[in-house]
């Protein structure tokens, strides 16, 4: 299935797992398919309150009121890949 999952602790870091091209998941696997829960990179520090997931990407708000945004190109809501989170200009 060409399906992505993200969970939110309760300490507020991001898990995600399945379906991974192009490092859609924001996580260090390479792997086409993550079947296990794995931290989301690059957010060390940042606490996050709120995540989503669509087709080809992934959506976080922080603590601080920041939006992180990830994923695929393939989504069309994104102008090129963002193989990690990445804090919107707004």
């Amino acid at each position: 299935s060409q399906t992505h999952n993200l969970a939110l602790t309760r300490s507020g870091a991001i898990y995600a797992w399945g379906w991974n091209p192009e490092r859609l998941l924001g996580v260090k696997s390479r792997d086409m398919f993550v079947t296990d829960p794995v931290r989301v990179r690059h957010c060390d520090g940042t606490v996050f309150t709120r995540v989503d997931c669509g087709n080809f990407v992934s959506v976080a708000l922080s603590a601080n009121g920041e939006v992180f945004v990830w994923g695929n190109s393939a989504s069309s809501l994104l102008t090129h890949d963002l193989p990690s989170p990445t804090r919107l200009k707004i």
